[in-house]
């Protein structure tokens, strides 16, 4: 990582301090709800035990119980009238046809938010935005029927906090999912239904080598399975876009800083050689995705810094110092810069700051006793240096290859990297002027997982796209008024 920086990197520890207590609220929840005309029925999911580790997607969150909610969909003002007219960014095959945009991702694209995947966070992904702006109607995105509109994996920021400790405190929804248990015991995740019509094919939870291997070569991902069986690589192989946008390797990044790919995924975020070996792999195996007669449009946004982000935040370097009374040397060098370390909050971190835990569970936390060195909190030179190391090398490596590739092929590059660290530095305002908060949680931006946006969010990288294709190609696209998509 960069030299001045020490990531204190902690996994976590699940159960510390009776994390699992559970606090259904239902005094706000109606028993019918209606979503676009069609009246829902409240369903709780009577098996949400089994699915509360299948479904933390963000490891280092701490969640405290679950909970029954209904939280309003955004509903943004009237699109832009009227329509663009786009005829001259099209194919000479789609000629006198709807323009056709399609968008590639992970969870960044596919509107993941709060810690998972649900239909509000799908219809305010930045896909769907920027094609409300471009006028385009036909745009769809993999949601759940009305009735599962919770999806899967979705949080809710809590008051109740058993520790007491600094991290903030989160409830798995419970009710209208759209993933359940069988009498087998086994996880079912509802299909969707218009494959053929999708327009937004990022599948959340993604890592970069699935993505542009068109999940071909396996790697378990319950977000591909609900596309159908082999059905992601046909579609995208065939697909007619004029317009392709594409986004990938922050999830990768984001679950290797959440300790859950430190040995599996750590190659698959490397390059794999030299640049000329990826042009296909960026291309989906074809370079006629950016050359030759069936030339499309294409933008591809760079990876951001997961260290720009709020969670390596919540706490300080020097407040966790001041709050180790014992064994302080098995999590710091004597050497450490306390200014300029950084710790991503998780449960153990929270246990270990929280003033009801006594010290003896916390020398606990600290020490192995089997060993007598570094236990759970063992953060000591070669775990923190490899960790932090390789999540900058990978995201600079990778986002060199996509600025070489943008000059070999004359395609826009939309700057996350650079939008992600002046958000952090309290430097970035819309065009509209909404100053942008990099506050956690409760801020504007990003929502209560503390890596992914909010509605809002999704809004402001929406209109990065947008520039990066007005500039480029000369499209004409309006601006969304991000305003429209604060709370």
């Amino acid at each position: 990582m960069k030299n001045k920086v020490l990531l204190n990197l902690l996994l976590v520890i699940g159960g510390l301090m009776s994390c699992g207590e559970k606090d259904i609220l239902k005094s706000d929840v109606p028993d019918v709800y209606v979503i676009n005309g069609d009246t829902i029925k409240s369903r709780v999911e009577k098996e949400i035990s089994l699915l509360k580790e299948r479904t933390r997607f963000i490891k280092s969150l701490v969640i405290v119980g679950d909970t029954t909610v209904f939280i309003p969909p955004v509903r943004p003002g009237a699109p832009p009238q009227p329509s663009l007219d786009l005829r001259e960014f099209q194919r000479s095959e789609n000629k006198g046809k709807p323009f056709q945009y399609y968008a590639y991702g992970s969870s960044l694209t596919a509107g993941f938010r709060d810690g998972g995947y649900f239909n509000d966070g799908m219809e305010t992904s930045y896909p769907v935005l920027i094609a409300r702006q471009m006028g385009l109607t036909d745009f769809k995105t993999p949601t759940f029927a009305h009735q599962n509109l919770n999806g899967v994996g979705r949080l809710v920021l809590t008051h109740f906090n058993p520790t007491g400790g600094p991290a903030p405190k989160f409830k798995l929804v419970n009710n209208n999912l759209g993933i359940s248990v069988n009498t087998e015991k086994d996880f079912e995740m509802e299909k969707n239904r218009e494959v053929s019509q999708l327009k937004n094919w990022a599948v959340a939870n993604s890592e970069r080598w699935q993505l542009l291997q068109l999940f071909k070569d396996g790697g378990e991902n319950i977000f591909a399975d609900r596309l159908g069986d082999n059905e992601y690589s046909v579609y995208c192989e065939k697909n007619p876009a004029d317009l392709v946008t594409l986004e990938s390797g922050y999830t990768d990044l984001v679950k290797m800083v959440n300790g859950e790919a430190l040995a599996g995924s750590f190659d698959a975020i490397i390059p794999w050689g030299a640049i000329g070996n990826n042009e296909q792999r960026l291309a989906w195996g074809t370079t006629n995705l950016v050359t030759g007669e069936r030339k499309r449009l294409l933008c591809v946004a760079n990876i951001p810094d997961p260290m720009d982000t709020p969670l390596f935040y919540v706490v300080t370097a020097r407040e966790v110092y001041n709050s180790l009374l014992v064994k302080r040397d098995l999590v710091f060098h004597s050497n450490t810069d306390l200014d300029n370390s950084v710790f991503l909050m998780n449960s153990t971190l929270d246990s270990l700051l929280s003033p009801r835990v006594s010290l003896a569970l916390k020398e606990d936390i600290v020490v192995n006793k089997r060993t007598k060195l570094g236990g759970p909190m063992d953060v000591r030179a070669y775990y923190s240096e490899f960790v932090s190391n390789s999540v900058y090398n990978n995201m600079r490596y990778k986002n060199i290859e996509i600025e070489i590739l943008s000059e070999r092929y004359n395609f826009p590059v939309v700057d996350l990297h650079g939008l992600f660290k002046k958000i952090r530095e309290g430097k970035f305002i819309t065009d509209d002027g909404v100053q942008v908060e990099f506050k956690y949680p409760g801020g504007n931006f990003y929502s209560n997982d503390g890596f992914y946006p909010t509605a809002f969010g999704q809004a402001v990288i929406a209109n990065e796209f947008i520039k990066a294709l007005n500039k480029h190609y000369g499209m004409k696209i309006p601006l969304i008024k991000t305003r429209e998509y604060l709370k």
